[in-house]
């Protein structure tokens, strides 16, 4: 059976001005029943906090236990897990429509609070571990508390508008501002005001149009390539 591996590497430094090993310390699978299943983005709030959101097909397994397809959907459905930094999994929320859904990436706010970016295709409503919860056709950014209890739909204006709506997607958040980068865009929304402060855009002619395929937020300075 083919196995997808999430894992993390911890590199240990000696005394000497050089890299002596790198030590291989856990890892956790999904199994491969389906096409559809696979990680699809990470990210790591503090040292002992790791959330993973990705996408499945059919019923997986992960972390020695089973979890089922949702009956509403009939295409992909989403999953967004938080473990330590040992690699255990202290919880796993399951999310879909009923047609194509893609989990586009997660990332957290100072407060701890978790941020959920998926994009529910031909469908116009979620489904939360087999219960309906909300509206949605199209990008949503989805908001849960540390505990992984959902409080609901972040308003997003046009935050997502003309984006690449099937990829993965990279987003930071701080000061109740997204930042956001998805293709030829760039862009900084106002959580507190609910709009857009400012986009930036990468074009060009030819048939490979230029696009950001990079994106990285330090907490004051953004990096794009």
């Amino acid at each position: 059976m083919k196995r997808i591996v999430l894992f993390l590497i911890a590199t240990v430094f000696l005394t000497a001005p050089v890299l002596h090993a790198q030590q291989f310390v856990w890892e956790q699978m999904i199994t491969q029943n389906s096409f559809y299943n696979f990680f699809t983005g990470i990210h790591l709030h503090e040292p002992n906090t790791i959330y993973v959101v990705g996408e499945y097909g059919r019923e997986f397994d992960f972390d020695g236990e089973v979890y089922p397809k949702m009956t509403h959907a009939t295409n992909s459905e989403g999953m967004i897990l938080r473990m330590d930094s040992l690699g255990n999994v202290q919880w796993l929320r399951r999310i879909g429509g009923v047609s194509v859904f893609r989990s586009n990436g997660v990332t957290t706010d100072e407060q701890g609070n978790v941020y959920y970016l998926v994009f529910n295709q031909n469908s116009n409503f979620l489904v939360l571990d087999g219960d309906t919860i909300a509206p949605l056709n199209g990008q949503g950014l989805l908001k849960f508390t540390p505990e992984g209890v959902y409080e609901g739909i972040v308003p997003t204006g046009t935050l997502f508008n003309n984006t690449i709506d099937n990829t993965t997607e990279k987003f930071y958040i701080q000061d109740n501002r997204i930042y956001f980068s998805s293709g030829r865009f760039v862009r900084c929304y106002d959580m507190d005001e609910n709009e857009l402060l400012w986009t930036h855009t990468i074009s060009g002619g030819g048939s490979q149009q230029p696009r950001f395929e990079a994106f990285h937020f330090d907490g004051e300075t953004l990096l794009l390539g």
